[in-house]
């Protein structure tokens, strides 16, 4: 894609953005690799202060992030970052409609505007939204709803009774167990696993080789990283974080902002936002005084 404007950018996304409304864009770049010319997206303070060093030419930031480059504010920047990335790397486009070798139930209700690949089922009262991708050996299962513009890689499988959002992205041979919902924006790595009556929120995302257990709640702009876990009936608000091989607890309850470390164990409920290490999983400080008390032993 051709460099553009930020000014053009906030116009595609159909937001405001403020500062230098001529800010010259080539891409968005994680926070590691951002420099000028580029947008990234902040979270906090300490990312900002990185982008910023730097000399990033525009940011994505929370509205509560008092932020003095050029950007856009939104309450829900993760969300909002599935349209920038598309913006900046669009999906290839494939023709609507649907491949000879697909069997669509005669039940099923498909938008002639979606397309469906080779050799994917589509199951009774299914609904198929406008401009859904089902790439190829895509399961849909029996009263499942896929909304506008998400893309199902191969060998995704949708249980029955199952609600897709907008603009979801499943990656190859991701699961979704039945009578789970969801959310606009919501991104599935692959090989992830999502048990019976899952709900994810808006613009959460689960990496590669995640497992989400029974009728847990995953909050919005939720990350859970690579071989992270949830076990069943687990509750996580808004913004939580599950670093690499994390695991949540059955019936566990983490409140938003709440940031677990990679291979640590969260129990019960943890109230207070920030990071939290160990197996049970208590505040990062704690952490760092017990393991230096053990040292002195």
């Amino acid at each position: 894609m051709e460099p553009i404007t930020l000014k053009t950018l906030s116009n595609l996304l159909e937001v405001e953005h403020h500062g230098d409304g001529s800010t010259l864009l080539h891409g968005f770049a994680s926070v590691d690799r951002a420099g000028p010319n580029t947008l990234a997206m902040a979270e906090s303070a300490a990312q900002l202060e990185q982008l910023q060093k730097a000399g990033v030419s525009a940011v994505l930031h929370p509205q509560d992030l008092e932020v003095t480059l050029p950007g856009i504010a939104s309450e829900n920047p993760r969300l909002l970052l599935a349209k920038v990335l598309q913006t900046f790397h669009p999906q290839p486009e494939l023709p609507p409609g649907i491949h000879e070798s697909a069997t669509v139930d005669s039940r099923a209700e498909v938008d002639p505007s979606a397309h469906i690949g080779p050799s994917c089922v589509v199951g009774p009262m299914a609904k198929i939204g406008p401009r859904v991708v089902l790439k190829g050996i895509v399961v849909i299962g029996e009263n499942c709803t896929i909304g506008a513009d998400s893309i199902l890689q191969p060998h995704v499988v949708v249980g029955s009774d199952c609600s897709i959002g907008k603009d979801c992205q499943l990656e190859p041979w991701s699961k979704v167990g039945s009578h789970s919902r969801l959310h606009d924006g919501v991104d599935l790595g692959a090989h992830t696993n999502l048990g019976k009556g899952v709900v994810i929120d808006a613009g959460a995302k689960a990496d590669n080789l995640v497992l989400i257990g029974p009728r847990s709640v995953i909050g919005p702009g939720s990350l859970l990283v690579g071989q992270s876990a949830v076990d069943r009936d687990a509750t996580l608000q808004a913004g939580v974080i599950v670093a690499g091989q994390g695991s949540v607890g059955p019936e566990a309850t983490l409140h938003s902002g709440v940031q677990i470390g990679g291979r640590s164990l969260a129990l019960g409920e943890l109230k207070e936002p920030g990071p939290y290490l160990g197996r049970p999983a208590i505040p990062l400080k704690e952490e760092m005084r017990r393991r230096v008390q053990e040292r002195r032993r």
